[in-house]
């Protein structure tokens, strides 16, 4: 009887034994658990204010970037402002300068030519020939006008048939303006001092196309197209 009441005892001290060693293995646990999630707690707290700091130096960056930006557009702007000033205040020197140069001009040559030469008889006279000298200019450059737009001139002066009986071959000759290029049926013709150019036209057919392409020196062209016979 003593023997079961002593295992009994027993029993029943390893029962809170291993009760009593739970309770603290899990109270050491929940410790351990809760350092670690606060090790966890801090690192994302100082991961946060890193990202943080990181943020707002980047947008530091970014603002002093957009003022130094701006402050560099605004002093090329002002330094465009003063070129331009610059230039301004150039010209308005050259310009007088200029108005005083022919203002002395006008001073030196009415010195030299005597009044006696300056009546109003004198003054038409020289009007007149300033206004015929104009009428000249103005002939001339509308004459070199039209050289420029006119297509060159072209005359056939041989032969003046179209018909023929039995030639294989017809000498062409023609007359066009200076400094052109010839080419019959694509051949080029050299013309000689008077513009007066000649080649041989074969007539292998009854009717035969020949095609006369004159370009002149402007670039502008003259086609001309004449039809020989050769009758059998």
């Amino acid at each position: 009887m003593e023997g079961f009441a002593l295992l009994l005892v027993a029993f029943l001290a390893l029962a809170i034994g291993s009760i009593l060693g739970y309770l603290a293995r899990r109270t050491i646990a929940k410790a351990q658990l809760g350092s670690i999630e606060a090790k966890i707690e801090k690192l994302l707290a100082d991961a946060r204010a890193e990202s943080q700091n990181i943020i707002l130096a980047a947008r530091e960056k970014a603002a002093k970037a957009v003022e130094e930006s701006k402050k560099e557009e605004k002093e090329r702007v002002l330094q465009f402002a003063r070129n331009e000033e610059k230039l301004l205040k150039r010209e308005e020197m050259v310009d007088r300068h200029i108005f005083e140069y022919e203002k002395k001009e006008e001073i030196r040559f009415k010195k030299k030519v005597p009044k006696k030469y300056l009546t109003p008889n004198t003054k038409k006279a020289i009007s007149t020939v300033m206004i015929i000298f104009t009428l000249l200019f103005i002939f001339y450059f509308g004459y070199q006008l039209k050289l420029l737009f006119s297509s060159p001139h072209v005359d056939i002066l041989s032969p003046k048939k179209t018909v023929f009986s039995r030639e294989e071959f017809i000498e062409l000759v023609g007359k066009t303006d200076k400094e052109t290029i010839i080419t019959v049926n694509g051949e080029k013709i050299i013309p000689d001092k008077n513009s007066i150019f000649k080649t041989k036209v074969p007539l292998p057919e009854v009717v035969n196309k020949v095609i006369i392409e004159v370009t002149g020196a402007n670039g502008r062209k003259t086609v001309l197209i004449k039809y020989y016979e050769r009758k059998n």
